[in-house]
């Protein structure tokens, strides 16, 4: 990774630390799964507001000796199960990306299938995580 590069990626996880700042769990395209810091993303006005967790974001990152920060973020669609039941299998999804996965491990295609199952999750949601499961295991070997 270059000292500052653009990236796709969906939110799996975000805790706020400090005052301001949130740390964030996103599964990218290019990059795989890893961890960075939104410095300010809490502040009112902050153009990293939109970094909650389920967000499918274009995304700008920057290297530092502490880790990568996050300096833009764009929301390309906000992933909001619209019932109960897909909330539970949209969670359910994401921690099984959270413990498959390793930081830095870049998957393109289940990046695509992730993305498209997280944003038709709202139709059939037992159904589609059942697919989707099956594609991850699949995945794996």
């Amino acid at each position: 990774m270059s000292r500052t590069s653009l990236a796709e990626g969906i939110v799996l996880r975000a805790h706020d630390v400090g005052e301001a700042d949130r740390y964030l769990l996103i599964f990218t395209k290019e990059f795989g799964r890893v961890a960075v810091r939104a410095p300010g993303a809490r502040r009112p006005g902050s153009k990293l507001q939109c970094t909650l967790a389920s967000a499918h974001l274009l995304l700008t990152l920057k290297e530092s000796s502490a880790g990568l920060l996050l300096t833009q973020a764009e929301l390309r669609s906000p992933i909001q199960p619209q019932s109960l039941p897909a909330f539970a299998v949209t969670s359910q999804a994401i921690e099984l990306l959270l413990q498959i996965f390793q930081d830095g491990d870049p998957q393109p295609e289940l990046y695509a299938q992730t993305l498209v199952f997280l944003c038709s999750c709202s139709q059939d949601p037992e159904q589609k995580f059942l697919a989707y499961g099956l594609l991850l295991l699949s995945h794996l070997g």
